[in-house]
C-alpha cells in the first residue's frame, strides 16, 4: 500500500512538469490504477488528492479521465473513501470554468445526497445546488 499510496502524491507533482502527450502516456496509467486499487486506502488517496490533481493535469485531461475515475469514487464500496471524494465537490471543482466538468458533478448530487445524509448535503452541498440553478453554462 505505501509505495502506491506514495505513486499517487509523486503523480501530482510529476503532471505539474510535464506535456499533455506525456501525463497521458506516464502519469495517467498510474492514476487510473490507483483510482481501482485493491486498497481502499490508495483509493482514498486518489480522491483526497483529486482537486490538485485536477490542476495539475489540465480540463482535457480531467474531462476524459479524472471525472469518470471520480465518479467511480462517489460509489466506492468504502465509506471513507465516498466521503472523500464527496468532500472535493466543493467550490474550485463545482465552479470549474467548464461546464462539462460542473454538469458531472450536478449529476452526481442526487447519489451524493442519498449516501451523506441530508444533515451533510444541507451544509455541505445545498448552498452550490443553489447557486447552479442560475447557472448559464457558460
Amino acid at each position: 500500500d505505501s509505495v502506491r499510496l506514495l505513486a499517487v502524491e509523486a503523480c501530482v507533482s510529476i503532471a505539474q512538469l510535464l506535456s499533455q502527450d506525456d501525463l497521458e502516456a506516464l502519469v495517467m496509467p498510474t492514476l487510473r490504477q490507483a483510482s481501482e486499487d485493491k486498497s481502499w486506502r490508495v483509493r482514498y488517496m486518489v480522491a483526497d488528492k483529486f482537486s490538485e490533481l485536477q490542476k495539475a493535469v489540465g480540463p482535457k485531461i480531467t474531462l476524459n479521465d479524472l471525472i469518470p475515475a471520480f465518479q467511480s469514487l462517489l460509489k466506492d464500496c468504502e465509506a471513507e473513501v465516498r466521503a472523500a471524494a464527496a468532500h472535493k465537490v466543493k467550490v474550485e471543482l463545482a465552479e470549474d470554468a467548464k461546464w462539462r466538468v460542473r454538469l458531472a458533478i450536478i449529476e452526481y448530487m442526487p447519489l451524493l445526497a442519498g449516501q451523506l445524509g441530508v444533515e451533510f448535503f444541507d451544509e455541505k452541498l445545498n448552498s452550490l445546488c443553489m447557486a447552479w440553478l442560475v447557472d448559464h453554462g457558460e
